[in-house]
């Protein structure tokens, strides 16, 4: 509140109190903080606004317009905040939120309508790319991608943290066998996610690691795309720990070289460094973060 609502506030209480001791005990203030904020009120507007006896202290006729204006602007102030702690409340207006392909199909998708149902009134907007997105120019409140806040645009901060498994389709390991050491994967013929061009993928089995580069047969950088393709049997991927766990219960894919994991990639929430963060942005940060915790 600033220093004229402070001082509207304090008029009121010593008009209606008719004291500025009673006023001082009500505000929980000393009484010279009173009778200052008084004389600073009347020093502005350059006229008296109370009389002032050793009995009492009332408005003048001035000070008796003033208090019933002030009430007034008051009342609409502690409106306005109502007005606010409601729509807070209610979540309503748009949410634009990021997030990747694959993760939003396999992770958003079946827990979405549970957060609408919750928030009937909020309408979302989604912005899905696997590509890198400027979050200030995409106008997004909020973003959902496995890398934190690069520019002092942007803050962040994890929410969690997965292993990456190699795997494949049950038909392929028919067809091609089970590899043994991280060494036979040098001979797939793997898909690879990322720019197109020879990639590696680094395992790690307690202390021990090992650098693969397989004889990509395909590479892409939507990760949605190689899953499907590793589902129909066409090779294996490195597959984040989110992905794994659906495909393993439902035998579209296996795991091989079980022992051995790929880099962990830790899921960030990432949004633009702005002072004040909407209900519906910090309410989805929340609940994006109970959510998540089911997958680990």
């Amino acid at each position: 509140m600033n220093n004229e609502l402070v001082a509207m506030q304090t008029f009121l209480a010593v008009v209606e109190l008719k004291s500025f001791s009673a006023a001082a005990r009500v505000l929980g203030v000393g009484q010279p903080s009173v009778s200052r904020r008084i004389s600073d009120l009347e020093a502005h507007f350059e006229t008296a606004l109370l009389v002032r006896t050793t009995r009492e202290v009332s408005p003048t006729e001035v000070g008796l317009r003033y208090y019933e204006a002030a009430r007034a602007a008051l009342a609409a102030v502690d409106s306005a905040r109502a007005t606010v702690r409601v729509h807070a409340e209610t979540l309503t207006g748009t949410l634009r939120v990021g997030c990747g392909t694959l993760f939003a199909n396999t992770w958003l998708t079946p827990r979405i309508p549970a957060w609408l149902e919750e928030h009937p009134e909020l309408r979302l907007e989604f912005e899905l790319s696997d590509a890198y997105v400027d979050l200030v120019s995409s106008r997004l409140d909020v973003s959902l991608r496995f890398g934190g806040p690069d520019t002092a645009e942007l803050r962040g901060r994890p929410l969690a943290t997965f292993a990456r498994y190699v795997m494949a389709s049950p038909e392929w390991v028919q067809r091609h066998g089970a590899p043994r050491t991280p060494d036979d994967l040098q001979r797939a013929r793997a898909l690879i996610f990322g720019e197109h061009g020879r990639r590696e993928w680094v395992l790690h089995r307690g202390e021990q690691r090992a650098t693969v580069r397989p004889d990509y047969i395909i590479t892409a950088t939507t990760g949605g795309f190689l899953e499907t393709l590793a589902r129909h049997h066409v090779g294996p991927i490195l597959a984040p720990e989110w992905i794994a766990r659906p495909r393993l219960a439902s035998g579209d894919l296996v795991r091989l070289l079980p022992e051995w994991k790929g880099d962990e990639m830790t899921l960030w929430a990432v949004w633009p460094n702005h002072e004040f963060q909407s209900a519906a942005a910090r309410r989805f940060l929340e609940w994006a973060s109970e959510q998540v915790q089911q997958i680990l």
